[in-house]
Order: structure tokens, then sequence, then C-alpha cells
């Protein structure tokens, strides 16, 4: 709390490490929950943030909050404080809200209420699907659907990635989805 009285007493907002950003620019801000006793200190991160604590109370300039990690299975104590949780894996819900959500700023039809409505149904669909990756007979990853759209839509992307801790360069595999062949 020390800080936390410092930085107030001197009207410092909560800001970014890398470019000293504060927090209420973002348009997204994330939080994982790892415990329980972590939910004061996102409280703390909001009010320092000047982002009001009950997602009911932000306005379209207010950056979307976001719950997930391992408290989010059970997120009834908190849900007022969040406007979206991505209970489980987020790895592959995340992409896809951030696509959804720079389409919708890109095409003009961004509005608060409306992405949130359109994260809940991808949330609730579950529409992370994937194909596995397997080399000599092991699974050592999954490509998922936001790869195969980076990849129809041509998007750049690097020459290789990293897939459960290895390096896999792109042009190793062919993959076939429906009407769409990929040349990975």
């Amino acid at each position: 709390t020390d800080m936390y009285e410092q930085m107030r007493a001197r009207d410092i907002p909560i800001f970014s490490l890398e470019s000293k950003t504060p927090l209420h620019d973002f348009d997204i801000v994330g939080f994982t929950l790892q415990y329980e006793l972590s939910y004061t200190n996102v409280l703390l991160m909001l009010e320092l943030a000047d982002i009001p604590f009950y997602a009911k109370d932000r306005g379209e300039d207010s950056p979307i909050v976001i719950g997930g990690g391992p408290c989010t299975y059970n997120p009834e104590p908190i849900a007022d404080f969040f406007d979206i949780f991505s209970i489980g894996e987020g790895e592959e819900a995340l992409p896809e809200l951030m696509r959804l959500y720079i389409n919708m700023k890109d095409s003009g039809d961004y509005s608060r209420e409306k992405f949130l409505r359109e994260a809940a149904k991808l949330l609730l669909n579950g529409h992370f699907n994937g194909l596995p990756v397997v080399e000599e007979g092991r699974l050592v990853g999954m490509l998922t659907q936001s790869d195969l759209i980076a990849l129809h839509k041509k998007l750049e992307t690097p020459g290789f990635f990293l897939l459960l801790g290895g390096q896999h360069g792109l042009g190793v595999r062919k993959f076939g989805l429906g009407r769409i062949q990929l040349d990975l």
C-alpha cells in the first residue's frame, strides 16, 4: 500500500512498464487471477487507473476489462468488476477476441455493447477449432482456426513459429480443410 499512497498523493495513474502509457488509455486490460487474494489488487489497480470498478459504469472510451486464470472457474464473486472472463486456456480465446475487436474497430461497427455481446457468443460457442500438428507420430501442438484464417488471408507471418517449446519452420506441412488447402 505504500506505493498506492504515493501514487494517489502525486496523482500518478498506474501505467505500463514499457511505454508508460496510462492503463485507462488501453483498449483492453487483462488480469490473471491466480488466487482469490489478488481480487483486492485488481480493484486497487482499477482505482489507480481511473477505470470505473463496475463494468456497468464503464463507457465507450473505457477499456474492456478481461479476467483469466485459475480463479475464473468460479467468477461469480467478482463478476461485476469484469467485462469478460476467459475461462480455461486463454491462448486460443484471446487471439479470437482480439481479432473480433480489431475487425469491429476497423469496420466502424464497434460499440462496447455490441463487442461484448459478440465476444460472449464467441466464448460460449467455443469456436476455437484446430488441427493437430503431429511430428514423427507425436502430437507437438495445434494449428488453430485463427492460424488458418491468418494464413488464408495471407497476413504477414514470421518464417518460423514456436510451438510447445520447439521451433518449427513454415513450408513443412500441407493441410487440407474443406475447400481451403494450405502449404505450411
